[in-house]
């Protein structure tokens, strides 16, 4: 029995180069009939202490704050996102491709594999530069901490 695709997660990291993974995600979305839901991570500001110490002594004016400016962020993001997909995908505007957008400060591999766990992803579908030389015997991709560590199908594009 083929494995049904309906929930992809597309991964990005939002930069121009990334044009083709999302390419690919709409593409496979709009092939199995799909919904998307897209994962963005910021950079942490603090380490793992610091944050706890932070949160702690927040206020609940400051977490509301906060919240208020993740979900102008999330807002922003997706109106970007879609526009693109409408520019994309003319023939196939009438398809509702995105189910959500998730848009948190975390690490980015621990927050795809966190959402594809909690959401019952059916694919992941993320890009990967690919480091050469010295780079890529120290640097690991956040691609290649997903692959390792998901219990999800992971489709890297390769990115120039």
């Amino acid at each position: 029995m083929l494995t049904p695709v309906k929930r992809i997660l597309f991964a990005t990291s939002l930069e121009p180069a990334t044009r083709p993974v999302s390419r690919m995600a709409a593409s496979l979305a709009v092939q199995y009939k799909a919904q998307i839901l897209l994962v963005h991570a910021l950079k942490p500001k603090n380490d793992g202490v610091a944050a706890a110490k932070d949160s702690q002594q927040s206020s609940d004016n400051e977490r509301n704050t906060k919240s208020a400016g993740y979900r102008e962020v999330q807002r922003s993001i997706t109106e970007k996102v879609q526009a693109f997909f409408d520019e994309e995908m003319v023939e196939h505007k009438h398809l509702k491709l995105f189910e959500k957008t998730i848009v948190e400060e975390a690490k980015p591999g621990d927050l795809i594999l966190r959402v594809a766990a909690v959401e019952n992803i059916d694919l992941i579908v993320m890009g990967s530069q690919q480091p050469k030389g010295v780079k890529k015997l120290f640097a690991g991709s956040v691609a290649n901490y997903v692959m390792e560590r998901s219990s999800k199908p992971v489709l890297i594009v390769p990115l120039a």
